[in-house]
């Protein structure tokens, strides 16, 4: 049974017009206006379905998140290099979003 969401607004607003932190190249367009949260394939919830919870996922523009979400797979890139964009990319963006107060660890 999937867990109930957590949603929180600072944490997918501060994606905005912030860089890709996905970088699918040489896809990605490192084109920050168009730049959202990706929540990424949950854990908990299973293949397919949208975490729980938003801190798992990451800043993609708009190429990546396609590609991260499974709706455009290019032939060149194997599902492992995609895996490892995922947790680049959500390391890189919980980064962020410490520098930037959103995420406080004690």
């Amino acid at each position: 049974m999937a867990n109930k969401a957590r949603r929180n607004n600072k944490i997918r607003n501060a994606a905005r017009g912030q860089e890709c932190t996905l970088q699918l190249f040489p896809y990605c367009t490192l084109n920050p206006e168009t730049v959202v949260f990706c929540h990424m394939d949950s854990p908990d919830n299973g293949i397919g379905l949208k975490a729980s919870y938003d801190f798992w996922g990451a800043f993609g523009c708009y190429e990546c998140h396609k590609i991260a979400d499974g709706a455009h797979i290019p032939k060149d890139i194997t599902p492992e290099e995609i895996l490892q964009a995922k947790l680049r990319g959500i390391y890189r963006t919980q980064k962020l979003l410490m520098e930037m107060g959103i995420i406080i660890i004690k």
